[in-house]
Formats: structure tokens, sequence, C-alpha cells
């Protein structure tokens, strides 16, 4: 029994941590017994489950394709996607978009580190906000058509990597920018710097959601993971430069940015 309650001590702390993230990243409805109830536990649950969002990011993506797919049997490739996405965004609050759109509003609009953090802050959505948001699902929108017009398992593969790769650039970002001093937030707390292993306990526990796109094609992951790079590195001299370290919506943009260059080498290679 000894040694059996170390064990069931570990993966009751993994269980939650798990749900934790699910939870964070995610509507879904949790049982809030098995998440903890207290706050800084529950914030240390979610801390340890960051390890899991590539894993999570994949199986949103999965459930995304899988509603596209069978939509597809009776509507056209478009009307599908564009429900597909509608669904995503439900499914998880439209967290990356809303990222997405406060980090345009925010680096377009500010000229300052206190406009731009005074800019996060603000729940209305401006005209760098709206352009960025638009053209990003625009971009999504249009790779994945041409995808899924290709091949279906494609279509698949590449969706489910980006979503995969998206939260695992997110953990990046975290590991080696900062977060800034003077907010103490949910995301905060998720966004402290994460050790060099926790990243790579994240891409193994994440690693069977793309599987499929190294075995299809080897040359588009190379490619891809360069070019991520290579975004990630100017968004992060951008974000150090002008804010100075990380928050939720600077994490989030991140995501969905590598999101699309995932779908943009894929296209480029198998969507014409």
């Amino acid at each position: 029994m000894s040694d059996l309650q170390p064990r069931q001590s570990f993966v009751k702390i993994q269980y939650e941590a798990f749900l934790a993230a699910v939870q964070f990243l995610t509507r879904i409805p949790i049982n809030l017994r098995l998440v903890p109830d207290h706050p800084e536990r529950y914030q240390e649950a979610l801390a340890r489950g960051v390890i899991y969002f590539p894993l999570i990011g994949g199986l949103i993506a999965a459930t995304t394709s899988l509603v596209i797919l069978l939509l597809f049997s009776g509507l056209p490739i478009e009307l599908a996607v564009i429900i597909g996405l509608a669904f995503e965004a439900m499914l998880t609050g439209a967290f990356h978009e809303d990222a997405l759109a406060d980090t345009c509003d925010a680096l377009g609009g500010g000229w300052t580190r206190q406009q731009i953090l005074e800019i996060l802050k603000d729940s209305r959505l401006g005209t760098y906000g709206t352009l960025g948001l638009t053209l990003g699902l625009l971009c999504r929108f249009y790779c994945l058509v041409a995808l899924a017009e290709q091949r279906y398992e494609l279509f698949v593969i590449s969706l489910v990597a980006s979503g995969a790769i998206g939260r695992w650039a997110m953990l990046w970002l975290m590991h080696t920018l900062a977060p800034i001093e003077d907010r103490q937030t949910l995301a905060r707390t998720v966004a402290g710097q994460k050790t060099g292993r926790a990243i790579l306990f994240a891409a193994m526990i994440g690693l069977p959601t793309v599987i499929g796109w190294i075995v299809i094609d080897p040359i588009g992951v190379a490619i891809s993971i360069a070019v991520s790079g290579i975004v990630l590195a100017i968004y992060r001299l951008q974000v150090l430069r002008r804010v100075g370290g990380s928050t939720g919506d600077l994490l989030g943009c991140s995501g969905y940015l590598v999101q699309l260059v995932v779908l943009l080498v894929a296209v480029s290679r198998f969507g014409q």
C-alpha cells in the first residue's frame, strides 16, 4: 500500500492538472469537485497543467475537423468550414481569436508601454483588432477549404497539427519571456516562466497529435518549424521591446499566429 500511495497521489495531481488545463482552454463544463476549489490550489494545478496544452489543442482541432467533415457530407465545404470554425469558437470561448484582436489593437494603436497595457485591458474592439481578426479568420478559412478540397487526411492532419503546435508555441514563449511584473491575473500564474523540462514534456505528451503530420510530410514539418521559429522570434522581440514581458493575450496571439503558419505551409505544399 505504501508503494501505491505516491503513485495514486501523482495520478491525482496530474488528473487535476489536466482538468484545470481543459477548463482554462475550453468552455467544457468541468465538475468543479474534480478541480481544486481553493484558488491557490487551482492556480497550482493550472500551472502544472500547461504541459497538456499541446495535447488539448490537438484534441480541440480534431473535434473541429470532425464537425467540418460531418457537415461536408451534406453542405458545401465553404459553409461547413464556417460552421466548424464557429463551433470551435464556442468550444474555446474564442480564446485565441480574442487574444489576436486585443494584441492587434494594443500593438497597432498603443504608442507607449502604458497605452499598450491599457488597450490590452480594454474589452472594446478597435480598428486594428477588427482588421487583424478578420484577416486571421479569412486566412484560416481559406487554408482549411483548400486542404479539404484536396485530401481529407491532409485536412485533418494539418488542422490537428496546427492546434497542437500553436499551443506548444505559447509554452516556448512562456519559457523565453517573463510575465510583466505589474499585472496580477490568472494568466500571469499560467504564464510564469516554464523550465526547459516542462517544454520537453509538453512536446512528448502532444506528440501523438502530430505523428500523422510527421509521417506524411516531414519536409513540411521542418519548414513549418523553421518559419514558426522566425515568426515567434520576431514577435517576441516586438513584445519584449514594446511591453517588456508577456500577458495572457500576447501569449494567446502567438498560438494563433503559429496555427496560421502551419496551415499556410500545408496549403503551399498540397493545397493547389
